[in-house]
């Protein structure tokens, strides 16, 4: 999980740090609006994405989202089987 948020992290955030960094050491109107206006929906975009691959790659977390809502739970899962101890798994 950790390189998958890494990755998306860099890959999200890599052309608005290229954007940043030619407005700042070649000129003001080196980058095209469109681009820089992609590069910051591409930063916004990662903090959308970020939760959603956390909650896919963590087991701990989907089984304690699930059991918050019992209709969710099969018969065979119960509370007892699946201690939801949020402080476990950084929350």
């Amino acid at each position: 999980m950790f390189y998958a948020v890494t990755l998306l992290f860099l890959l999200l955030w890599g052309p608005y740090v290229v954007a940043s960094y030619l407005r700042v050491l070649v000129r003001p109107g080196a980058v095209p609006q469109a681009y820089l206006t992609a590069s910051v929906w591409l930063t916004f975009a990662q903090a959308g994405i970020n939760p959603v691959v956390c909650f896919l790659f963590n087991r701990e977390l989907r089984d304690c989202f699930r059991a918050q809502f019992p209709c969710c739970q099969s018969p065979q899962t119960t509370q007892a089987t699946h201690p939801c101890d949020l402080k476990g798994i950084g929350l």
